[in-house]
């Protein structure tokens, strides 16, 4: 039996505004200019330009979230993801000591979809009753946790409609050493009605300084950067990156205009896009987006300011510099620092948030080794 774990403070269930104010922000400006960085004198290491960061992001049409006092979970997640073949359904289980999530769906090639996003991943019959209406939520979803307990969640209420003036909302601790986090969102709506049922056994729903159920229907979007490992190798055909948990194999559609290089990488769900600036023989990373498939704003855009220092060049001495996270189109959700330092076969990377405060407890680091390939391992560091 997993130990109790202790619930996130009212604050946190509190959302917020940007963390920066529109002259902090607009003092950024659109150009990330060059990083300034000094390197040795030689050629780079690696043909193409290096992917140093990982980046995610995921908007959910629909996110139930049930909060139970189970001791081995915590929160069920219940998402539902548009995509061009239609809904699909996500269910989460945050384990109740770490909070680490683990997602089970019914999608053929689960453990390769969005392999950025680092979450244990079981295919599972997901099986989804809706009985409700435009104005009305009324579903019953059944699925199977990790432990391989039958899971029974019933949800009754308004679907969640109009847009909240502050959206920065916090993720209450879950996932903390999967990724570095932030969330914009714009719509919610309390249950009615909600249970959850584990393995045959009615659960109690967590309430809010004991008064509210902790059962919420919601319009949200995830986003930031995540851990994980992965190697990126030069070929005929294109640069080319293998993620080594999941072995998801990536192939990516490199262009150049003038002083400007991006790198795209086409999913069935999402696009990946990294925009690079060209400075001599450098070629620094300037930002990082993630487009959802059918949607116009980017669900995740993280922009280096200046841009972040080229690992296929020798740098020689440590650099400096922020980021800023936008999610869902809206700006400054997250800000921070990143730090290169140099190594002999690339450089080290660490990336903290100065805010919002649920983000500044995941710093990030990451470290890069260009060879014969580019090996990258990127982990949340607590």
């Amino acid at each position: 039996m997993a130990r109790l774990r202790s619930r996130p403070p009212l604050r946190d269930l509190m959302p917020q505004g940007p963390v920066l104010g529109r002259r902090a922000r607009a003092a950024w400006g659109e150009d990330a200019g060059p990083s300034g960085a000094r390197y040795a004198p030689g050629a780079r290491r690696h043909p193409d330009p290096v992917l140093p960061v990982q980046v995610f992001g995921a908007t959910y049409d629909l996110d139930l979230v049930l909060v139970t006092d189970h001791p081995d979970w915590d929160m069920h997640e219940l998402a539902r993801l548009d995509t061009p073949d239609g809904p699909v359904w996500l269910c989460k289980d945050s384990a109740g000591d770490t909070l680490r999530q683990h997602l089970v769906a019914d999608v053929d090639g689960l453990q390769t979809v969005l392999p950025e996003v680092p979450l244990a991943r079981s295919r599972q019959a997901v099986s989804v009753e809706d009985r409700g209406t435009e104005d009305r939520l009324d579903l019953t979803i059944r699925w199977t946790n990790p432990h391989g307990e039958p899971v029974v969640a019933t949800f009754e209420g308004p679907v969640p409609r109009g847009v909240r003036g502050k959206r920065n909302s916090s993720t209450m601790g879950h996932s903390r050493d999967q990724v570095m986090a932030a969330l914009d969102l714009p719509s919610q709506a309390f249950a009615s009605k909600a249970s959850v049922t584990i393995d045959g056994v009615p659960q109690r729903i967590v309430r809010i300084l004991g008064l509210v159920p902790m059962q919420v229907a919601l319009v949200q979007t995830q986003a930031g950067l995540s851990s994980g490992a992965w190697t990126q190798q030069a070929t005929d055909a294109g640069p080319r990156t293998v993620h080594t948990e999941s072995g998801a194999e990536q192939a990516w559609e490199v262009r150049r205009e003038g002083d400007v290089t991006t790198m795209t990488q086409v999913g069935p769900w999402r696009t990946l896009t990294y925009t690079f600036h060209h400075d001599g023989e450098a070629i620094e990373l300037a930002e990082a987006s993630v487009t959802q498939a059918g949607r116009e704003a980017p669900a995740c855009r993280v922009r280096f300011l200046p841009a972040l220092p080229d690992a296929a060049c020798a740098l020689e001495a440590p650099w400096t510099g922020r980021w800023i996270l936008d999610v869902n189109g809206q700006p400054a959700h997250a800000a921070g620092t990143v730090r290169a330092t140099p190594h002999p076969d690339g450089m080290d990377l660490a990336l903290r948030a100065q805010a919002p405060r649920w983000c500044a407890d995941r710093p990030l680091a990451v470290s890069v080794r260009v060879g014969e390939g580019v090996s990258v391992q990127a982990r949340i560091v607590r």
